[in-house]
């Protein structure tokens, strides 16, 4: 549809709103193929990340977990600026999908590294599922793992990321955390050893 999409996104902003999980979740594939041309839609998009909101509007836990993040990575830049205030939310659930959404985004979420260094701390829990497997995972992990993928190799990026690791081990916190942060380090490549 190229740049004719524009005109059915208010079609598709309604039917994000529906009630029907399976319509949500292919209104969501919609918009992830349409990749920065759905940047109009990222105020509603966003609002797929509330846990309230999206139960509510039928969401299964596959499109909250799975597609809402990836369609952020699909819009890319445009969605930094709503993605980096959705860090301060109160819930869980959305500071980790927004962290992963900027993850997907990589190295175009680059402003949004000062936010998600401030949530390495984060122990806030939120469900995750992986297909038909559930399971849980904190703020702090997701965020380790988007400053990984965002490539962040500055100085404060590879201290913070360290010191993390260092608590993590000396803590006994869960493996997960662990290896996000460790890999993270490894992404950042040979920046991090210095």
């Amino acid at each position: 549809l190229g740049e004719q999409a524009a005109e059915y996104l208010p079609v598709l902003e309604e039917l994000l709103k529906g009630e029907d999980g399976p319509v949500v979740e292919e209104v969501l594939n919609a918009y992830e193929e349409l990749g920065s041309l759905g940047a109009p839609s990222i105020p509603q998009l966003v609002r797929a990340l509330n846990t309230d909101a999206a139960v509510s509007a039928g969401f299964s836990g596959y499109a909250l977990n799975q597609s809402v993040p990836r369609v952020f990575g699909a819009i890319g830049r445009p969605a930094v600026p709503a993605l980096v205030e959705a860090l301060s939310n109160h819930d869980p659930l959305v500071r980790g999908h927004a962290a992963e959404s900027l993850g997907l985004i990589g190295a175009d979420a680059a402003p949004a590294v000062p936010a998600l260094l401030t949530l390495l701390s984060d122990e806030g829990h939120f469900s995750a599922s992986m297909g038909c497997m559930g399971f849980e995972r904190t703020v702090g992990a997701v965020a380790a793992e988007a400053l990984g993928e965002i490539g962040a190799a500055s100085q404060e990026v590879v201290s913070a990321l360290s010191q993390r690791l260092e608590v993590i081990k000396e803590d006994d916190w869960y493996p997960e955390e662990v290896v996000l942060s460790a890999e993270a380090l490894g992404r950042i490549g040979p920046d991090a050893a210095s």
